[in-house]
């Protein structure tokens, strides 16, 4: 939504391999490795495919869930810097355990075009067509309770340093991500906008 109101581009670095898998790319072949199983890929594979996703962007852009572990943000941090870039800011949405659960437990996702949606929310079910390009809508073979439950564990090792890396900087902005779409959508482009309340 935020990328689409300021024109800005987006990725997220699950849709970059999920392209170069689909590509047959080497990196898509070296990520599938990791992902096939539920497991984050390293580093140093998320950092190439980033390099290179940048390398076709203007100087701005919008990342989804990147960067998760405290090598990646100093990574980003230095090539953000050799690129002459700063960073504007670090979103940070709180939400309970709990809802985390409900939301990825309800997920589903379009093996098409990509798009997710939530099953009880959307009143959809596995099978169903996705509302935005009609192929069928899948449950992701990682949202499972064993997989959240280990991803919960990594996310507070590795993802809460990235959290207090970009607080100590000042560029960090935390929001309560279980308020309804269309206030935390108001508050973002409040945020963007330089007037967050």
């Amino acid at each position: 939504m935020l990328a689409a109101k300021y024109d800005i581009p987006s990725t997220s670095t699950g849709a970059i391999l999920r392209r170069e898998r689909e590509q047959k790319t080497e990196l898509g072949r070296e990520a599938e490795r990791w992902t096939a199983g539920g497991e984050l890929a390293p580093d140093e594979l998320i950092l190439r495919i980033v390099r290179k996703w940048m390398d076709a962007q203007a100087d701005g852009f919008l990342f989804d869930g990147f960067p998760r572990t405290l090598g990646q943000a100093q990574a980003f941090e230095e090539e953000l810097h050799i690129r002459g870039l700063t960073l504007d800011g670090a979103i940070h949405f709180d939400v309970s355990d709990s809802e985390i659960r409900r939301r990825v437990l309800d997920r589903l996702t379009c093996g098409q075009c990509g798009a997710t949606y939530s099953a009880a929310y959307h009143a959809l079910a596995p099978g169903s067509a996705c509302p935005a390009c009609r192929a069928p809508l899948v449950r992701r073979e990682d949202d499972t309770e064993a997989t959240l439950a280990r991803r919960m564990t990594e996310y507070r090792s590795q993802t809460l340093p990235v959290v207090a890396f970009y607080r100590d900087r000042g560029t960090l902005f935390t929001l309560d991500a279980s308020a309804g779409r269309e206030k935390i959508f108001s508050l973002l482009c409040q945020y963007v906008e330089g007037s967050p309340t």
